[in-house]
């Protein structure tokens, strides 16, 4: 009798797998792990953009802005001479610079949390939180429609503690990632729900939903292809095996891509994205885009197996050979991978709609700096992945340590080191605005100006002005930022003129540097960049990169007003006393200080 014969193999191996389901209560079990894995996140300080946005929301809230531009950096020539002159921006931006990003929705979400929390960090970071447990919830039932439970719960619970997620996670300025997150997984609920029902509510609901993405983060435009992956997935479900299915493929892919070109065409009319040296021009630089796209790509692909974010390699121009090594490394790892994982799920139609989905990112993961901030709406591809090769490897009885491994105990690592690395950082930089203030050994006066003259750490530049203000709670001082290179040579000429060369690294050849730079434009003995209190001009330059500086300050270098201050890479900030700057003989004077 059938009751008699002994039960398949894969019956048991099934049963062990839904006791490793991460809990029959998958949304409890969920907030437990987040809570777990971020709560501490939330009693740190804000973070670099953070501060910026405090400044543009009380000058909204005061009426002296008329928008709040929390996303548009830099878009207007008088605009960025002014941020520059006041020292809200580096000597080195140029004001035909371009930053500006079309976000109104995340814009008026973290207004609404000003006007809630106020300048507490508290709010914002719960905010965040709660928003990522929302997707995170959202994710098992998007996953159901073409997989079966512990697989979806399993895919849900890897997306949860990715690494590559942490930092948007707890950075509150990273609100676009989130909502357009949500409003993504949202766009795809309802699309496999129109291609399974064909009902056009479905449909309309979608392209709701795609059109809030976009508004949310330009990160959300790849889902103008998301009816494929999708279609494909649901081939393993007997509801888009009915009739016409195909035909509502064809027809919600039209349907995005046209409000994408839409969407894309209005953006760039009116002037929005990018022209930094760091961001790439598939429209108006394609061949350079084509040359170097593919290889920022491998890099992103690769930190989800290196749990690693690419992005740190960029910061000095001494990593940056690190890079090829990673891909390497990351090429072999992927391969490796691709070839382990085809042999083992060659035909199952949910895998390969999910690799489609990845794929589709690929043109965007080409645009920007290789950082694994971008992965968060392609994680939800791979995190399925992920979950199907443990759940294979259990149902099969193969071995599982090696994806446990990478996406489960390196994931909760990553996240933690990344949480610590940046409160290490806030902490470190709010040490260094403390010595930076001792220095003047008396109450800091209006016209007090603090002059680094290295940058170590590449994200220690950005917004320098406002995280001192904030920290300091004084708009009497000023720091700015003489260099970006880590070890520069520094000589005095005259009384208020400095020469200062690169060292091993050129000028503007780390992150920060290079971000601030204008795509295509070539620094010349020309170009003068001003400020409030010192200019500063290229006087060597050798193929296109800086290899020394001039800077002349409106007062005498030994200013009672003036402090220079050198950092380093353990966090230590130290006084610079003027008589070590070594004194260039007069005979190499510059004529720029002459024409002064």
């Amino acid at each position: 009798m059938a009751s008699d014969a002994p039960p398949h193999p894969a019956a048991g191996r099934r049963r062990f797998l839904r006791y490793l389901d991460p809990s029959q209560h998958p949304r409890i079990a969920l907030a437990v792990i987040l809570l777990g894995v971020y709560g501490a996140s939330l009693r740190q300080p804000f973070m670099v953009d953070d501060y910026r946005n405090l400044r543009m929301f009380r000058a909204y809230d005061a009426g002296r802005s008329a928008q709040l531009d929390l996303y548009e950096f830099a878009y207007d020539r008088s605009t960025i001479a002014a941020e520059r002159r006041a020292g809200f921006l580096p000597w080195w931006v140029r004001d035909e610079l371009r930053f500006r990003f079309f976000r109104p929705l995340a814009e008026w979400s973290l207004w609404l949390d000003w006007k809630l929390f106020g300048d507490h960090p508290l709010g914002f970071r719960f905010v965040n939180l709660a928003l990522y447990y929302i997707a995170v919830c959202l994710l098992p039932g998007f996953y159901g429609r073409f997989a079966e439970p512990p697989v979806a719960r399993w895919a849900a619970f890897l997306f949860g503690v990715a690494g590559s997620h942490a930092a948007t996670v707890i950075f509150p300025a990273a609100r676009c990632d989130l909502l357009a997150l949500i409003a993504g997984i949202l766009a795809a609920h309802a699309m496999a729900a129109f291609l399974a029902r064909g009902r056009p509510l479905w449909l309309i609901g979608a392209l709701a939903c795609l059109a809030a993405g976009v508004c949310s983060k330009e990160s959300a435009v790849p889902l103008a292809l998301m009816p494929i992956p999708i279609f494909v997935a649901l081939r393993t479900a007997a509801a888009a095996t009915v009739p016409r299915a195909g035909r509502r493929a064809i027809v919600a892919s039209v349907c995005c891509i046209a409000l994408i070109l839409g969407f894309v065409g209005w953006y760039v009319t009116n002037g929005y994205g990018s022209n930094s040296s760091m961001m790439l021009d598939p429209a108006g630089a394609t061949a350079d885009y084509l040359l170097r796209a593919p290889f920022r790509a491998l890099l992103l692909l690769s930190s989800w197996l290196l749990l690693m974010n690419p992005i740190i390699l960029y910061f000095r121009e001494t990593f940056q050979p690190l890079l090829i090594v990673y891909g390497v490394i990351g090429a072999a790892a992927l391969l490796l991978v691709v070839r382990k994982f085809r042999r083992q799920h060659r035909g199952d139609r949910s895998v390969a709609g999910m690799a489609l989905w990845v794929l589709m990112f690929l043109p965007l993961f080409g645009c920007n700096p290789a950082d694994s901030r971008i992965l968060m709406l392609p994680s939800v591809g791979l995190s399925f992945l992920a979950a199907r090769w443990i759940a294979g490897n259990f149902i099969a009885g193969r071995n599982v340590a090696l994806p446990v491994l990478l996406f489960l105990v390196g994931s909760f690592a990553g996240t933690g080191v990344t949480i610590g690395s940046i409160e290490m950082l806030e902490r470190v930089t709010r040490s260094q605005y403390d010595a930076a203030v001792a220095a003047f050994g008396r109450p800091v006066e209006r016209g007090d100006y603090v002059f680094v003259v290295n940058i170590p750490v590449a994200m220690w530049a950005l917004w320098a002005q406002d995280r001192l203000n904030e920290h300091r709670g004084n708009g009497d001082l000023r720091i700015a930022a003489l260099t970006d290179v880590a070890g520069p040579h520094i000589r005095r000429v005259g009384p208020s003129m400095l020469r200062i060369s690169a060292g091993d690294e050129a000028i503007l050849s780390s992150f920060v540097g290079r971000m601030g730079s204008v795509r295509g434009a070539v620094p010349d003995e020309n170009w003068v960049a001003d400020s409030d209190e010192y200019t500063v001009r290229p006087v060597r330059v050798e193929n296109g990169r800086i290899r020394e500086i001039e800077v002349r300050f409106r007062r005498p270098i030994d200013s009672e007003h003036y402090r220079f201050i050198e950092l380093s890479f353990s966090g230590e900030a130290r006084v610079v006393p003027v008589s070590e700057f070594r004194v260039e003989p007069a005979s190499t004077t510059s004529t720029h200080q002459a024409s002064k």
